[in-house]
């Protein structure tokens, strides 16, 4: 029979070693060089999905473009990864009673992406929308691939 030493507690990684316990208050703990790394510990995980992780805003986030996210799991336009969905997509939606349909896209008037307000948006066909911000930006001087339209040139 294999007695306990004072003061000791088995290695939490499950290899039976015995380690000093005399400085620590019962948590895990592991013989040095031991640890976590590749070992599972399924009773102590937890859920860390949604509400129930610490960092959780409410589902609302902002995109790296500046549009608003949403969180909606099961929509079919969905990131996979986040489960999020623009959120002048859902005003529109709501709005017309339905999912938006392929071809169609929602278009902020004023061009500020985070104005979700119902009458800043308008629901267009992709080829008239692009053709909108083609139209934008050879008025303002430029073109889709950012160089100055010279309107005097004979070439």
């Amino acid at each position: 029979m294999i007695t306990k030493p004072n003061k000791m507690k088995q290695c939490a990684c499950g290899c039976g070693n015995w380690i000093n316990s005399s400085n620590r208050n019962g948590e895990l703990f592991f013989k040095a060089g031991h640890g976590r790394k590749n070992k599972k510990f399924p009773e102590e995980k937890r859920n860390q999905s949604a509400h129930q992780n610490n960092n959780w805003k409410g589902g609302k986030a902002l995109s790296g473009k500046g549009y608003v996210l949403i969180r909606k799991e099961g929509h079919p336009t969905a990131s996979k990864r986040g489960k999020y969905v623009r959120e002048h997509v859902l005003v529109m939606e709501k709005k017309i009673g339905r999912y938006l349909q392929e071809g169609e896209i929602v278009h902020h008037i004023n061009g500020i992406k985070s104005d979700n307000r119902l009458e800043n948006l308008i629901l267009m066909k992709t080829g008239k929308h692009s053709s909108l911000h083609r139209k934008k930006e050879i008025r303002k001087g430029r073109s889709l691939f950012g160089r100055k339209q010279n309107s005097n040139s004979n070439s």
